[in-house]
């Protein structure tokens, strides 16, 4: 039997070459490389692994002969390649009986096509995800693989898209993941765009060092080098330098046993995203709001948040002989995006304890901020269009604020 149904806890994922038609290339790079990347298998395939001017042939074997087993991604366009016929032919000859205590090929029909001949002699089970959309199939093809991800595979996915959907559109966000999950991905996903800042390394562990860590990836030298200059004033400069920056800030969990990381600095963070300086993704196990430093002020400040935690994997059989197949899809949500939903009614300006009544904490905070302004605040315009919540806003001000505020 194929698949043992064993406890992938603790287990090392195998090392896997895939074998595919680039006729499927977007599905393969898109979605089965990037799942099994997360789950900690270990991945062997052509665009990474192949150097130009090399002969193929060679270079296709070598590879091949690196990993544990080899991942048939099956197609019309694949029984019709020379190559990847050669692949599939190499990795069944190794046991061609499909021995499961010496695995070294896995088929895995994406789109529907006969099985090739030396498949079906031996009639294994093989994997279906011509529906890719149901958490089984994804389960089995990780055990096999000895992987091991949480979110199951179609969630994680859709959670995976909405953060690059957000990123490409300059949002600045909290991605939650738990602890025993790999995240690594982020690092894979952004690393192009986002400077990585780690948050678990010891050179973070003050608020001036992490600000000189950023520095550090920004290649940026402060003008004053005698130390009169503080931390955020240097951040400052060198964020006025650039554009946009990108950070990545990943395990920044740990900012909550760093007594320096304090108010100044949440708020110096919050100032550069809010006038564009800086587009930030911060990664942590607890969302981002429970992080912040008792005496801040809340509601200056909230990300929207993907969460790849809260989701449970859906185990099935199999169903019936030589195949697992897409079972029922179940309504799962792929992430949890926290934050004032846009409701609005029309007619009096809401109360706080009424349903519609919605939280603009941006504003909010925004307003407490000019209000606080040490050289002091003649007036603030609020400005918006009709049915806004401009009302609103003014009418429960004083629930948001300090009580110095009359």
């Amino acid at each position: 039997m194929l698949f043992t149904g064993y406890d992938r806890r603790g287990a090392v994922p195998r090392s896997v070459f895939v074998s595919y038609s680039h006729q499927q290339g977007d599905w393969v790079w898109g979605r089965l490389v990037p799942v099994l990347k997360a789950a900690g298998v270990e991945v062997l395939i052509d665009l990474e692994r192949f150097k130009a001017g090399g002969a193929l042939y060679p270079q296709m074997d070598a590879t091949q002969d690196k990993a544990d087993m080899s991942l048939l991604v099956l197609s019309p366009e694949y029984l019709a390649s020379d190559p990847c016929q050669h692949e599939m032919n190499r990795a069944i000859a190794k046991n061609p009986t499909f021995d499961p205590a010496r695995l070294t090929a896995l088929p895995l029909l994406r789109v529907k096509c006969p099985l090739p001949a030396p498949i079906k002699k031996a009639n294994p089970l093989w994997i279906s995800l011509e529906d890719d959309t149901s958490d089984n199939p994804w389960d089995q093809l990780l055990e096999a693989c000895e992987g091991d991800l949480v979110p199951p595979a179609p969630a994680w996915l859709r959670a995976r898209q909405e953060v690059l959907q957000l990123v490409d559109r300059g949002h600045s966000l909290n991605v939650l993941t738990r602890r025993n999950l790999s995240w690594k991905w982020l690092e894979r996903d952004l690393g192009d765009d986002f400077l990585l800042v780690p948050l678990a390394m010891g050179s973070t562990s003050t608020r001036r060092g992490l600000i000189y860590q950023i520095l550090s990836k920004l290649g940026h030298r402060p003008k004053d080098a005698s130390g009169a200059t503080s931390d955020l004033e240097l951040l400052d400069e060198a964020m006025e330098e650039r554009s946009t920056t990108r950070l990545l800030f990943t395990e920044f969990d740990a900012g909550l046993v760093r007594q320096s990381y304090d108010s100044d600095l949440y708020s110096a963070l919050r100032h550069l995203i809010d006038i564009g300086k800086l587009h930030a993704v911060f990664h942590s196990f607890r969302p981002f709001n429970t992080l912040l430093p008792p005496d801040y002020n809340l509601s200056a400040w909230t990300l929207t948040t993907v969460d790849f935690r809260n989701q449970s994997s859906q185990k099935n059989s199999l169903r019936g002989p030589g195949q697992v197949g897409a079972l029922t899809k179940r309504p799962d949500a792929s992430r949890i995006l926290k934050g004032a939903t846009n409701l609005f009614r029309t007619g009096d300006p809401v109360k706080p304890e009424k349903e519609a009544f919605v939280q603009r904490l941006a504003v909010i905070g925004e307003l407490e901020q000019q209000a606080r302004l040490a050289a002091g605040c003649p007036g603030i315009l609020l400005h918006g269009r009709r049915r806004v919540g401009k009302s609103t806003i003014l009418h429960n001000l004083l629930h948001f604020l300090p009580g110095s505020f009359r």
